[in-house]
């Protein structure tokens, strides 16, 4: 587990003014390492917090309650998509954004049906990821 600290909000700051907490789902170092280097930029983002598995997923998703979950599907020998529909059952208003590269219309659209906000493909769509992001506020 690899955390990041940026600058927490201020007291009294209003929910919606609140900074993001993100939690990343991840086996892949270089991803990881390359999401940690764009989130980093962005200024409404409070903490980022890395999960190599599903079991650490569970544990730090209890911990810090993100308001997003950036998700791989397929993790060494765990499927993404349980997490996904954990989240969607237990956690609906957390935003879930899939970044795979498996990305055909089977997977974007099962992602979707089950609750994911977005969906980017890891060849070519990082970018996409800080431009989603901006927007969001809590």
């Amino acid at each position: 587990m690899t955390t990041l600290e940026l600058t927490p909000p201020l007291e009294g700051q209003s929910n919606f003014l609140m900074k993001l907490r993100v939690l990343l789902v991840d086996d892949a170092a270089i991803i990881l390492l390359h999401l940690q280097n764009i989130l980093s930029d962005l200024t409404n983002i409070d903490t980022i917090l890395h999960a190599k598995s599903l079991k650490e997923a569970h544990q730090l998703y209890q911990e810090i309650l993100p308001n997003v979950v950036i998700l791989d599907l397929f993790l060494k020998d765990e499927n993404g998509i349980e997490f996904l529909s954990f989240l969607n059952k237990n956690y609906p208003k957390t935003k879930v954004i899939i970044l795979s590269n498996h990305s055909d219309t089977f997977y974007k659209n099962k992602c979707k049906r089950m609750g994911a906000h977005h969906f980017f493909d890891k060849s070519y769509e990082f970018d996409k990821i800080a431009d989603c992001l901006k927007n969001y506020t809590i």
